[in-house]
């Protein structure tokens, strides 16, 4: 039997005990035992920091983020740039080299939280004059949020430079006010676009090329379900497995589950060899070539399905829950949530629902026949067939589009507008018809929830005071009323971020020089929720924090708009009739 090493150098980077291999502290060492190349992905990072240490005025940098986010393989790589001749030993935990251009003495830390308490003490005094001072020092720091902070807050006497690095973090600002230093936090970024770069430093490593010889290659028959889930996962452009994954990590990213690059190069392995023949049942969760012959032997597919891999589904429950990208990715619910139209699709065995093919016609075709035919007792049996379906049709099929219809794919997930969300995040500017629908849709949605009325009125929002009791009777206050515009005195703006970098937010703008805005992230499940409420309905599953977090954001601008007003009264009640909200003012009673 012919073996590839490249498959067991992959496996080391997959959901398995063993996998130290995608520590970057063991990339050298396994790569020359094993003879493989190792995984090189490209991080713009490199070049910016390369260019910040060897300019005329440059500045120590502090690489930040939680485990596995590169920051290790982004320093190592640097000293790469500055010095090719440095060896990066795993047993350093410091290396010194002094910048050609400059003349200055780059330090750089492995790990801050390595070092022990008498080495901490004697580099902070050096650190502590570089970030205050014109230094010939700088310094290269990797270190995670609590390790940082605790480090400057036991090492400063003068207090002003931890509250300075506490602030920098919480505001998520990059660059020292006075230019001696820079704090990048990596877990501040989607990794949506290094999954593809990993993705296709996977499928087009030259490795593959060991295959060759191997029977089950070319095997029309009984192919080899490694080679045949690589081009599933190599095939690119909008309608790809690539895209789908790309957006989940970003969908993801938005909701507050940042994943690191270690782990989607995890996911990326688990999806290639991921086996689920023994799971629950044994370590033996990821494919070798031994075993991927004897699943093409025994037509075993289904247990080698890459639609259902991306989930962990090779692993237990609780290995599942272990590895945060498995987690995150399970929150979508892809394959749990459906509608008539797919199922009705799948069960017919319809084109485009039921194309031939070894993970859908092939392993599903006999267990839908014996469901049909009985479906008592074949239903245990067959839910589990149709869930894995309803994931390659999320992942795989090109006939279903974004827009919110039945056949939109997204109903195959809890998140029936994230195609909406996705595409309003890559608009650059705040016109057009998509646009000024989402205004609507979200402009009533605010109303509804703030003036607990079922309101159409979707023209601006409208900020009322808390809910009180006048003459007997409930009203609500009218404090102001906001559309996007920049001539009042305060302004509301929709802002994107032009790309795919942050989630979409509310900003409530004052036109006076230096007033703080009134922020509101708009989240993919805060947007969910909105457009729900907008369809009219009420959706009891989502938690009771969106409520609360529209509560404070309509506190905010009432407290905003009371200082602009001098403390004044609010004059005018509001009521909602024929679905419309309006003015009424309020009677004095002597």
């Amino acid at each position: 039997m012919k073996k590839n090493p490249l498959v067991d150098f992959l496996a080391a980077y997959g959901p398995t005990a063993s996998s130290n291999n995608i520590y970057d502290e063991f990339v050298s060492q396994q790569a020359k035992k094993t003879g493989c190349t190792p995984l090189e992905i490209d991080q713009p990072l490199i070049g910016e920091i390369h260019k910040i240490l060897t300019s005329q005025n440059p500045r120590s940098i502090i690489l930040t983020g939680t485990a596995g986010d590169g920051k290790t393989y982004v320093a190592r790589k640097v000293l790469e740039t500055l010095d090719f001749e440095k060896n990066w030993r795993n047993t350093d935990k410091t290396f010194e080299i002094n910048i050609p251009n400059n003349g200055r003495k780059l330090t750089i830390i492995k790990d801050l939280s390595e070092l022990n308490n008498s080495h901490k003490e004697e580099i902070f005094p050096g650190i502590y004059d570089s970030f205050q001072n014109d230094s010939p020092n700088l310094y290269l720091i990797c270190v995670n949020d609590g390790h940082l902070l605790s480090f400057f807050r036991e090492g400063c006497t003068n207090r002003s430079l931890y509250q300075k690095i506490a602030k920098m973090l919480s505001n998520d600002t990059r660059q020292d006010s006075e230019d001696r230093f820079d704090i990048i936090n990596m877990s501040r970024q989607s990794n949506g676009n290094t999954l593809i770069e990993i993705i296709n430093q996977i499928t087009n490593h030259l490795g593959w090329k060991d295959c060759i010889g191997c029977p089950v290659l070319d095997s029309e028959q009984t192919p080899c379900p490694i080679r045949m889930n690589l081009q599933i996962l190599k095939q690119d452009g909008v309608d790809s497995m690539q895209n789908r994954l790309q957006e989940m990590v970003y969908l993801s990213a938005f909701d507050g589950n940042h994943l690191s690059i270690r782990q989607l190069i995890l996911l990326a392995v688990n999806i290639l060899l991921g086996d689920q023949k023994n799971a629950n049942k044994t370590n033996m969760e990821l494919l070798d070539c031994n075993r991927a012959k004897q699943r093409a032997k025994h037509g075993d597919y289904e247990f080698t399905n890459p639609y259902s891999n991306v989930f962990g589904s090779n692993l237990s429950k609780q290995a599942q829950q272990n590895f945060k990208v498995f987690s995150a990715l399970l929150e979508f619910g892809i394959g749990y949530e459906t509608n008539n139209y797919f199922d009705h699709g799948l069960i017919s065995k319809k084109e485009p629902f039921l194309p031939q093919g070894f993970y859908s016609d092939f392993i599903f075709k006999k267990k839908l026949d014996r469901y049909l035919e009985n479906p008592r007792k074949f239903s245990k049996k067959f839910r589990p067939a149709i869930i894995a379906q309803r994931q390659r049709l999320f992942f795989s099929n090109n006939k279903f589009g974004n827009s919110i219809s039945i056949s939109n794919r997204w109903n195959l997930t809890k998140y029936k507008w994230a195609g909406e969300y996705l595409s309003l995040l890559s608009m650059p500017t705040q016109e057009g018809k998509d646009f000024r629908k989402f205004k609507s849709n979200l402009f009533m949605s605010l109303n509804r929830m703030m003036t607990g009325e079922l309101t159409n009125t979707s023209s601006n929002v409208w900020i009322v005071a808390p809910t009180g009791v006048f003459n007997g009777e409930v009203g609500t206050l009218l404090a102001r009323r906001m559309d996007i515009s920049r001539y009042g005195q305060i302004y509301l703006q929709i802002c994107n971020s032009g790309g795919y970098g942050k989630p979409l937010l509310i900003s409530v703008k004052h036109n006076q020089t230096g007033a703080e805005n009134v922020d509101f992230e708009i989240t993919p499940t805060f947007f969910e929720y909105l457009m729900r409420i907008s369809e009219g309905s009420l959706p009891a599953s989502f938690p009771i924090d969106f409520q609360q977090a529209v509560q404070r954001f309509q506190i905010k601008i009432m407290a905003l708009h009371m200082e602009l007003v001098g403390g004044g009264h609010l004059s005018s009640q509001v009521e909602c009739r024929n679905g419309n909200l309006q003015e009424k003012p309020i009677r004095v009673l002597q």
